[in-house]
């Protein structure tokens, strides 16, 4: 007989439970979580209606990375097949905009890795992904932060203020994301039970009596 037990998230749960808590995650919705859009992306249509994504040979999709006068250094773009533009184009400071270049290039090559490629069901994939970034406070934070940081990283080194700097850089008006959006929206996931070795799981955000600390 298979035994039931009520735990809040743990990192032994989160071991045993893996990607089938991110779907769950991803797809299970309470009053206020994940119906947020973000505004300044385009609105998905029914994955019924997505255009075909193009194709490569092989098994995965080979993206694209373009430089193009069309776009000033500082500006990029990746598209839902994870094909790159990145902005050459400046006025007088070829210097700076060299450094611009590197600093968006490596930002979208973050947006270009993350973009689904096994060439399989991809349009189901890619628009998962696509729903989640324009749903969801954290997870679009959680990948703008990443393709920063890395991107300051690699172009400045690994020095406090540059990781710093790709923190904060989601935060703010661009993005439509705030310190509170990101807490009111991790209070509101709760996953409901799981099933994982033989246990069901109650996993929900939450602190323990004996966890929390006083305030001064």
């Amino acid at each position: 007989m298979r035994g039931r037990a009520q735990k809040c998230v743990r990192p032994k749960a989160i071991s045993l439970i893996g990607v089938q808590a991110v779907m769950a995650l991803l797809l299970r919705q309470r009053p206020g979580t994940f119906k947020t859009p973000y505004s300044r992306a385009r609105p998905l249509a029914p994955v019924s209606q997505m255009n075909k994504l193009p194709r490569t040979a092989g098994l995965f999709y080979k993206p694209k990375l373009t430089f193009t006068k069309t776009k000033l250094a500082g500006q990029g773009r990746t598209n839902a097949a994870g094909d790159v533009q990145v902005g050459r184009d400046h006025y007088g400071n070829a210097g700076k905009a060299a450094e611009l270049v590197r600093l968006t290039a490596n930002h979208e090559k973050v947006h270009q890795f993350l973009t689904p490629k096994l060439q399989i069901f991809r349009e189901i994939r890619v628009y998962l992904k696509q729903s989640g970034y324009q749903k969801s406070y954290i997870l679009r934070y959680l990948e703008e932060a990443l393709a920063e940081t890395y991107a300051q990283c690699r172009v400045y080194g690994l020095g406090r203020e540059f990781i710093l700097k790709g923190l904060k850089f989601p935060l703010g008006t661009h993005y439509e994301i705030t310190i509170a959006q990101l807490g009111a929206e991790l209070r509101g996931i709760v996953l409901g039970p799981i099933l994982a070795g033989g246990m069901t799981y109650l996993v929900a955000y939450g602190a323990r009596a004996d966890e929390r600390t006083d305030e001064p």
